[in-house]
């Protein structure tokens, strides 16, 4: 697809012209990535986040494939032991409670790691229809 100008679309990383590659996807201005740089990057990102055990966000928190650890509603109420004096029966409900909430926890992490994978969640980028 030519752009503007009448030129063809050309890779920002590797040159390429757009009737080379499978897809183009279109940035700000001038600016546009092949599919064949986009797996490069995709594969570069994903070493390091294995290498430096960062999850998605690159802050350096927890691993993003470490499971939730599941304190047990014992253990939980251990732990609030040392923040509320009395209230028992409030702890084992809140201990409860906040156990049986973990799942959700799971279930959205996963939901949200598949919906990462499938989609590229940034509003400057466009991808440009192929060819007919």
């Amino acid at each position: 697809m030519a752009n503007r100008e009448g030129r063809d679309e050309l890779c920002t990383f590797c040159q390429k012209p757009r009737h080379r590659v499978r897809n183009m996807v279109a940035g700000p201005p001038g600016v546009n990535i092949c599919s064949d740089c986009i797996e490069i990057c995709s594969t570069i990102i994903t070493e390091d986040r294995r290498k430096t055990g960062t999850a998605k966000g690159g802050t350096g928190g927890t691993s993003a494939k470490a499971p939730l650890q599941v304190p047990s509603p014992r253990k939980i109420v251990e732990h609030l032991d040392g923040y509320v004096i009395g209230q028992e029966s409030a702890k084992r409900a809140i201990a409860v409670a906040v156990y049986h909430h973990y799942p959700s926890l799971r279930a959205a992490r996963r939901r949200a790691t598949s919906r990462s994978r499938r989609a590229i969640s940034c509003s400057s980028v466009r991808r440009v229809p192929e060819k007919p």
